[in-house]
């Protein structure tokens, strides 16, 4: 029943309906999705975790065969449509898609599990900025080695620990187009992980719950993360659900229109780009 919940969105998700299909009353279906997800919620530390040091040297081994030595993963940012405006600070939640929407931020691994995530910030919020409140970026020591790095689209600003996209006027250089194919290649991965979240857990496409208040967020960021672990766990015992992907949000149309880069930008995809273009023309 709370499965049923999880996996459903508009008329689906109705609790006369659900009650018609399962035969109990609305307030029994509200109380035991709340108890399986919070069931759920003490799983998250043994199921949504950082990969192991020897999960990342496999990793970065799968990866250098790519032409991304090092790279441990991939991350990206995704809405999730809220189907009323909340009361308070609504327009905060108004995203550049025109709708009222949560931030999610969610690192995947190279079989599309999801390693880290945060979820609890306003639509309108950039990605960028949602990734500033995750830990991997607040302490990034404590989750990378020497030269490990995740890849990301041209929304994030490069660093030690995340390699982007190049964009604006530099991204038409034949080198740096050529560098921007490969990553893409590459992290189309976390965009599929996206896809198959929202195509099992179909609530994630547009959530009914209310947001008046603390208690409401939080229940709201729990359901998020629950769909998240079981996205994982389903993972882990093989489920074969490859082929419910599809390619989720595109970036911020503002990110298209920037035309400047930055010389941390330079400085890390430079290190990154010989090694990559290198690889792509040993496969020619």
């Amino acid at each position: 029943m709370a499965l049923s919940r999880l996996g459903s969105n508009g008329n689906g998700a109705a609790l006369g309906k659900i009650g018609m299909l399962f035969g109990i009353i609305h307030g029994a279906i509200v109380l035991y999705t709340k108890r399986v997800i919070q069931i759920l919620m003490k799983l998250k530390c043994k199921v949504i975790v950082w990969p192991t040091i020897e999960q990342q040297i496999e990793m970065s081994q799968v990866m250098q065969e790519e032409g991304f030595p090092g790279c441990i993963g991939f991350i990206d940012g995704s809405l999730i449509p809220l189907s009323k405006r909340p009361p308070n600070d609504g327009e905060a939640y108004f995203d550049f898609k025109k709708r009222y929407s949560m931030s999610i931020q969610l690192v995947c691994d190279i079989n599309k599990q999801f390693t880290a995530l945060h979820v609890g910030c306003t639509g309108s919020l950039h990605d960028l900025n949602v990734y500033q409140h995750m830990k991997i970026a607040q302490t990034p020591q404590e989750f990378y080695e020497k030269d490990q790095y995740l890849l990301a689209d041209l929304a994030y600003a490069s660093s030690p620990w995340v390699v982007p996209a190049y964009k604006g006027v530099v991204a038409q250089n034949e080198d740096n187009h050529s560098f921007n194919y490969c990553l893409a290649k590459s992290r189309v991965r976390i965009k599929h992980a996206i896809g198959i979240l929202k195509g099992w857990w179909f609530s994630l496409r547009e959530m009914q719950n209310q947001m008046r208040d603390a208690h409401e967020i939080e229940y709201f960021v729990s359901w998020v993360v629950s769909c998240t672990i079981l996205h994982n766990m389903l993972a882990q015992i093989g489920n074969e659900w490859f082929d419910l992907y599809e390619d989720d949000d595109p970036p911020h149309a503002e990110n298209l229109a920037n035309n400047n880069i930055e010389e941390d930008v330079v400085n890390m995809l430079e290190k990154i780009k010989p090694i990559t273009l290198a690889w792509k023309n040993s496969q020619l």
